[in-house]
């Protein structure tokens, strides 16, 4: 039954006439453009919300232009976050959050790339100078 349930749903998802027919039968109203639908949403929603790929989700993030917390393996981005970053990346001090995240860093650029070995490298470092 769940498997017949799942292909109704995403033949109406994919048909937007039968799926707007549903909401008038249903009596729900749906108004996108009084503003998002989640008071939350992880990569994964707002990408599709937004008809982004996660990973530009990602790097938005990473670039600090989008901001997110980061929840175990994952990231929860407030609505708030999403219509600021829409209006241009702006944030509460007037500042690029490009500028605010490396100012909070101490003005260091992240690099990507470690200055030197890791801990796994200097112990066999050491075990080969025993």
């Amino acid at each position: 039954m769940s498997g017949l349930l799942d292909l109704l749903l995403d033949e109406l998802a994919g048909d937007p006439v039968a799926l707007e027919r549903l909401r008038q039968l249903v009596g729900e109203t749906l108004h996108r453009d009084e503003g998002f639908s989640a008071p939350a949403f992880t990569v994964a929603t707002l990408a599709a919300e937004l008809g982004r790929s996660q990973r530009s989700i990602r790097a938005a993030i990473a670039r600090g232009e989008l901001d997110a917390v980061k929840r175990g393996r994952g990231y929860v981005i407030s609505a708030d976050a999403v219509a600021e970053w829409a209006r241009g990346g702006k944030n509460l001090t007037g500042e690029q959050p490009q500028t605010q995240a490396r100012r909070a860093r101490g003005g260091k650029k992240l690099t990507g790339r470690r200055s030197g070995p890791g801990p796994a490298t200097r112990a066999l470092r050491q075990e080969q100078v025993s």
